[in-house]
């Protein structure tokens, strides 16, 4: 009962964090951030490391640079473009 109530007390904390996906944010956070960036990840994307993998800054800032690459979906091509997939009228009339 007492590892369940600290499981939830757990994902409580980590829903609670906000991901950040801004990279100039990113590469200027603490150690301590990028724990807490890379904890949220971790709980989504198994090819994020565990934190005992993760002793210096910078192999932590790569590895949540490469997790929140994956986070991000792709934009779409058409749409940076401005075209939109919406059926067009001809006048005909």
């Amino acid at each position: 009962m007492a590892k369940q109530i600290k499981e939830a007390k757990t994902a409580v904390r980590i829903a609670a964090i906000e991901i950040i996906t801004d990279l100039a944010v990113i590469e200027k956070m603490t150690n301590m951030k990028l724990d807490k960036q890379l904890e949220v990840h971790r709980r989504r994307d198994k090819d994020v490391p565990i934190k005992a993998r993760l002793g210096k800054k910078d192999l932590k800032l790569e590895a949540l640079l490469a997790a929140v690459a994956r986070y991000r979906p792709e934009p779409d091509v058409n749409m940076a473009a401005g075209a939109h997939n919406l059926p067009t009228c001809s006048s005909d009339s």
